[in-house]
């Protein structure tokens, strides 16, 4: 279709042409007409295209921008709106083809391509047609940046961010690789520019839009404290948007196009596309619908001093973030005013992604020999990474470190990372080290454990709810529950194996149990779905299935390496995204890989397990980045407790998450035989399992370290809030 009404323009034109003196000027316009027919027909035919202009860049001159400007000027003057449309459409794939010149970009390519997008931005208005609007700003601060006119590339990128911020709705899920790469060269813009403090904002504005892009195809909202049901509401204004969206495309296509005959000396270009299609038509209704679902929706974007409020003067944040060619980091510190940056070589970013690559395969194909590799391999990673560099840059005051990960370093243990005097990352900071997925859930999280301060401080809201072992095939985890559970002196409930069932954590007496709950300990496998996160999730009774139902819904049920599973005896990532744990300050999910999420889809990056119960209300979460080791897993998960409940008692309720975990792991790699077997003695009262830890361990001897390899403790990682 655009085609045909494409070559319906050209035939306008081309009596006009033949009128024409055979002159320059008459040659460039035959070029340009036929270099506008090339990239009508959308039958890929580039190379055509680039031929004919290399046989003729002799008529690419300085006149060529204005020869443009007024052919299309003159030409909208002729059409009705929606070959107006198709024309302008049209013009930005004739630049995008310019600006993507293999020939060896020339000054006057880059003038005709911005001259095209400025007459294209001038039909294909923000009002009523921004993602147009926001894709042709994206080239144009592409082509400021060619020209390294970043003050120009800068104002370009802003505006196409602004407007596809404030139309979530419409762009979720729709070239968000595109809408992302926008993000990425904000960033490049802003460290070239020099403008740290803004480089961090826009990075958080990445990473908050695909937060919130997941919580759109739910209707949930990422602000704090709403006086309204928010889901409902934004169901609502959504189907508006959509329903209004239609009415305004049935006004357009009412349009009478013969209103617009009018001469180029009446109307300019920009007034004459403005009436084209904005005339009889009221856009004040989809924008206020807009600005409404982005207000019940999402927090302002985070600014710099805000992130920088949210730190206490002992803590830090490392900022990470991959760009095309190189990946960076922001430290950012309550005291100064602009964060310290780091930024690596390309050739740093192709040893990650070649390290990723070797380590996620090993992983997935040989797990014994990715166990046996792993303290090396992590080595490496450092070395890549540059960590003693990196650490040697934060102030030396600081005890304390949050890592805000990016794409595949969400997947990798960073609080290990080897240093080259021998210790870990977590042994050089006192406090702990922690991460969030971004600045926006650690303000969630920091608000909602200073609002459990003011309501939660006595010991009787002390209870722990834990869920044990519920398909019957994990050796130490009940003794992992009952060693947890006696440090709670009674005040815990345990849901264990069988009647541990999806239906069972829905109705009385555990519904209300987990809605009051301040400690929620799930000990049980857990998966994560790389095709679909919002399916990932923890098994509970009856998930495993020996065979699948006949005339079942295929969609009810995933492979996993143990099986098939049915998602709706599953606890799922959708699930907990509706949960509401008010009073929770911990989750701990002790089960395999459920600190991951999905790095190649970048806008389901933050849909992992972390995240969802952050949403949910609980300020704090334990996750795990493999499959771990069941014996290992207990032994850290009872220290880990020990920890939390000493801090309780003597520090008046304020326990450090960060800090009892990374303690709790330096306390199991660091364990002899004799010491573990000791442990043992006091928390497994049963004797059968005695006798299991002792066979475990008979092969070692007595002064050995069983656990010193980083896979049996590094795996665990806590996540939100740092205090």
């Amino acid at each position: 279709m655009v085609i045909n009404l494409f070559i319906d323009i050209i035939h306008l034109f081309t009596a006009r042409l033949r009128l024409l003196s055979k002159s320059h000027s008459k040659n460039q316009l035959e070029l340009l007409i036929q270099l506008l027919q090339f990239t009508a027909d959308n039958q890929g035919r580039s190379e055509q295209f680039y031929s004919l202009l290399q046989a003729h860049q002799y008529l690419f001159d300085h006149n060529f921008p204005s020869l443009l400007r007024n052919w299309v000027k003159s030409r909208l003057l002729e059409l009705g709106s929606e070959k107006a449309k198709n024309l302008a459409i049209n013009i930005v794939r004739f630049s995008n083809l310019i600006q993507r010149c293999p020939l060896g970009l020339q000054k006057s390519h880059l003038e005709v391509a911005i001259t095209g997008y400025n007459l294209a931005l001038e039909v294909l208005t923000r009002d009523v047609f921004p993602r147009y609007h926001a894709d042709i700003l994206y080239h144009l601060g592409l082509i400021y940046k060619q020209q390294h006119l970043l003050d120009f590339g800068y104002k370009s990128f802003k505006e196409a961010i602004d407007i596809i911020e404030f139309m979530v709705v419409e762009t979720v899920e729709k070239d968000d690789i595109q809408w992302q790469r926008l993000y990425q060269e904000m960033v490049d813009t802003c460290l070239e520019l020099k403008l740290y403090n803004q480089a961090v904002e826009y990075i958080e504005r990445s990473k908050t839009r695909s937060l919130l892009e997941l919580l759109v195809l739910q209707d949930l909202s990422l602000k704090m404290n709403s006086e309204v049901d928010n889901q409902e509401k934004l169901r609502q204004i959504r189907e508006e948007i959509e329903q209004e969206n239609q009415r305004l495309l049935l006004e357009r296509k009412k349009l009478d196009p013969n209103i617009y005959h009018q001469s180029a000396s009446q109307l300019s270009i920009t007034d004459n596309t403005r009436n084209l299609f904005s005339q009889n038509l009221d856009y004040a209704r989809i924008n206020q619908l807009r600005q409404s679902y982005r207000d019940n929706h999402a927090e302002q974007p985070i600014k710099y001093k805000d992130i920088q409020h949210l730190l206490n003067d002992n803590t830090a944040i490392i900022e990470l973030y991959i760009l095309q060619d190189y990946f960076c980091l922001f430290i950012i510190t309550h005291q100064q005013g602009e964060p310290i940056k780091w930024k690596s070589s390309k050739q740093d970013l192709r040893q990650l992604q070649n390290w990723y690559t070797r380590h996620i395969q090993l992983y997935n194909q040989d797990k014994q020999r990715w166990k046996n590799n792993l303290a090396e391999s992590l080595q490496g990673l450092a070395e890549i990474i540059h960590i003693d560099e990196i650490i040697s840059l934060i102030p030396h005051h600081i005890q304390q470190l949050i890592f805000i990960p990016h794409l595949l370093l969400h997947l990798l243990p960073l609080h290990v990372l080897p240093l080259k005097n021998g210790d870990y990352i977590i042994d050089r900071f006192s406090q702990g080290v922690g991460y969030v997925p971004n600045c926006q859930l650690l303000k969630i999280a920091q608000q909602k454990f200073q609002q459990q301060q003011k309501t939660n401080n006595t010991n009787s809201d002390n209870n722990l709810f834990a869920i044990q072992n519920p398909t019957e095939d994990l050796a130490y985890t009940d003794v992992e529950v009952e060693a947890i559970a006696s440090t709670f002196t009674g005040n815990y409930s345990v849901l264990a194996k069988k009647k541990a069932t999806k239906i069972a954590l829905t109705k009385s007496p555990y519904k209300k149990k987990i809605y009051n709950v301040k400690w929620l300990h799930f000990s049980c496998h857990g998966y994560f779905d790389f095709q679909c996160p919002l399916q990932s999730g923890l098994l509970l009774a009856n998930s495993f299935l020996k065979v699948i139902p006949s005339h079942a819904d295929p969609s009810r049920y995933i492979s996993v390496k143990s099986g098939k599973i049915d998602l709706e005896q599953c606890l799922t990532m959708s699930d907990i995204l509706t949960w509401k744990l008010p009073n929770c300050r911990l989750v701990t999910l002790s089960a395999c890989e459920t600190g991951l999420t999905d790095f190649d889809d970048i806008n389901k990056e933050y849909i992992g397990f972390p995240s969802g119960f952050i949403y949910a209300g609980s300020p704090n979460v334990v996750g795990s980045l493999w499959s771990v080791d069941d014996f290992s897993t207990a032994l850290l998960m009872i220290r880990f407790y020990e920890n939390l409940q000493l801090n309780h008692h003597q520090s008046s309720g304020v326990c450090g998450v960060y800090l009892a975990l990374n303690e709790a792991q330096k306390w199991l790699r660091t364990q002899t035989k004799a010491e573990l077997l000791k442990f043992i003695l006091i928390k497994f009262p049963d004797v059968h399992h005695r006798i299991q830890v002792r066979v475990f361990l008979k092969t070692y001897p007595n002064d050995s370290q069983p656990f010193a390899s980083p896979y049996f403790w590094a795996g665990f990682c806590p996540f939100g809030s740092y205090q």
